[in-house]
């Protein structure tokens, strides 16, 4: 990378292609805390736009051999299509055929069984993949075309975001370098630190503008008896101002064991068992390979009549002893027909974890200056339906979007590729900054509380905490048509957005019977502008017949 001092000369580890340290000092228009798919999805988007970024990632590699398995529905492999990414994911994830339900209180006896991955794609153009999230990771990161770019073993210690005006932002790194930037993006998931430092920002401007209100001196004259006191004014909340209940207590009524295992007989590619029970579900996937995903969720204990929270700074960690419990409690669940157990599957595993599942949508994801955090950072799921990283996917590509609509008009021409970490990267204006930001909470935060809530509904009604859920699933659910159980599914997804603008191609989704909202609103533009000479689109989608309502389908 150039510093803003001229560099020297290369040296001799450099000619031989071992790649030099980077300077002290880099600038750019874009730093990119955190990998994981919302850092590499929002580099892929970036890079297509030609903006000059650089992600910081504080482990040794942006593809870690960690976590379970990710399911990628509709709205997130709509974007991801759009990035040219289609080809690798289906070379390496399942698609979704039959879903099985089974009553662990009765032996593991089915409750039914489904194929609603044939009418998901029928519906939306595209099926539900599966795969692990390190070979996401993997497609992800062999698409980013400048692997300079992404710099591992670089934790992030301080941020600075001044409001001075020509300021920008300084992200600190922990071995001494600084990283400045017309734009910070916090993608370091559920427990970000740039969220913290943002907060941080908040409470410095509050005092600063605290400091700024405080009304004069009295006189030294004695006010009169008919004075009246000065009507206080109740003022806006501040652009900067971060609501306290961003930083309040969220709901943390789950936790989860997660891993994969090896093949299993009676699971095969594609397949999705749920053995639902008394306040827990176990959930199995059968993998491309044949390996198999596996899930273990349990309710946390709380209070009878009381919701388990715990402050979004401090998300409790599940310690081995909660773990060994329920592995035990977990290993004579049946999964199969055939009597496999949960604990003949966590009998021959790869790699096992265990983590609790707090569900919260921030509403500040900026504090008014040039930070902005994204993903878990902003909203987290419980992860059972699999809208997680989709929702991580959409909110990079609405940020891309607003970007384009108020910043990169400034810039020059996008045809030009950036310089890497050069000197003097395009301004982006703080005005224009927080107006993306506010278009940003006000676009996505409502979507993603719908979203959240939907998914933690469906956690509650497949562990059952009550005999209501256990009722609707073992003998409501049975009874309705596919289309109808499809439907909760359908009502997440035809919400999604694209990536506008014409770097980015059009999704190459094959027909799809249910049509996408902004379709919706397109085609009445067109309707509309047709007399006008605008020419209509041609092969519109068809309506679905089926109401789209939220139903228990999960």
């Amino acid at each position: 990378m150039a510093s803003h001092d001229t560099p020297p000369p290369p040296s001799a580890a450099a000619e031989a292609g071992t790649p030099a340290l980077a300077p002290a000092t880099s600038s750019h228009q874009v730093v990119i805390v955190g990998g994981g798919i919302t850092g590499l999805a929002l580099a892929l988007m970036l890079q297509q736009l030609n903006v000059d970024y650089v992600l910081l990632e504080a482990y040794a590699t942006v593809t870690p051999q960690q976590g379970a398995s990710i399911g990628l529905h509709a709205n997130g492999l709509r974007i991801l299509d759009q990035l040219g990414l289609l080809p690798a994911i289906e070379a390496v994830a399942v698609l979704t055929t039959t879903s099985t339900w089974r009553d662990s209180n009765r032996g593991g006896r089915r409750i039914m069984a489904r194929d609603a991955g044939s009418l998901m794609r029928a519906r939306h153009g595209y099926g539900n993949y599966f795969m692990s999230r390190h070979e996401l990771l993997c497609v992800l990161e062999a698409a980013v075309r400048d692997k300079d770019r992404l710099l591992v073993n670089t934790r992030v210690c301080r941020v600075e975001d001044s409001d001075e005006a020509g300021s920008v932002a300084r992200v600190h790194t922990t071995d001494g370098r600084v990283f400045e930037a017309q734009m910070v993006v916090g993608a370091d998931g559920v427990r970000s630190f740039v969220r913290a430092e943002m907060w941080r920002h908040a409470e410095e401007r509050e005092k600063k503008a605290a400091a700024e209100q405080q009304p004069p001196s009295p006189a030294t004259e004695k006010p009169s008896k008919k004075t009246k006191p000065p009507t206080a004014v109740r003022q806006p909340p501040a652009p900067w101002s971060i609501p306290a209940s961003d930083k309040g207590p969220v709901p943390c009524e789950h936790a989860c064991l997660f891993g994969t295992a090896r093949p299993k007989p009676g699971i095969s590619p594609g397949d999705l068992i749920a053995a639902c029970g008394t306040r827990s579900t176990a959930g199995l996937m059968g993998a491309a390979n044949g390996d198999v995903f596996f899930f273990w969720f349990w309710t946390l204990p709380h209070a009878a009549g009381q919701q388990n929270t715990c402050p979004v700074t401090e998300i409790p960690r599940i310690t081995p002893a909660e773990e060994a419990h329920e592995l035990e409690r977990c290993r004579d669940t049946i999964v199969t027909d055939a009597g496999l157990t949960m604990g003949e599957v966590l009998g021959d595993v790869y790699d096992i974890g265990a983590t609790a599942l707090p569900h919260f949508v921030l509403d500040r994801w900026s504090s008014g200056g040039r930070v902005v955090v994204l993903g878990d950072a902003a909203h987290k799921f419980n992860p059972l339906v699999g809208q997680g990283g989709n929702s991580c996917i959409e909110s990079c590509a609405a940020l891309v979007n607003l970007l384009q609509k108020h910043v990169l008009p400034q810039s020059p021409a996008l045809s030009e590729k950036p310089a890497m970490s050069s000197s003097s990267p395009a301004a982006w204006s703080r005005e224009s900054l927080t107006a993306v930001f506010a278009a940003l909470e006000a676009e996505r935060v409502p979507r993603v509380r719908d979203m959240v809530d939907k998914c933690q509904e469906a956690m509650h009604r497949v562990a059952w905490d009550s005999w209501k859920p256990k009722v609707l699933q073992r003998y409501i659910a049975p009874l309705l048509p596919l289309s109808v159980l499809a439907d909760f599914y359908t009502v997440l997804i035809t919400p999604g957005l694209r990536l506008r603008g014409s770097r980015f191609e059009d999704p190459t989704a094959l027909e799809h019977s249910v049509p996408w909202d902004d379709e919706k609103v397109e085609k009445k533009k067109t309707k509309k502008d047709k007399s006008g000479g605008v020419k209509e689109k041609t092969g519109a989608v068809k309506v679905a017949s089926t109401p789209l309502a939220a139903v228990a389908a999960a």
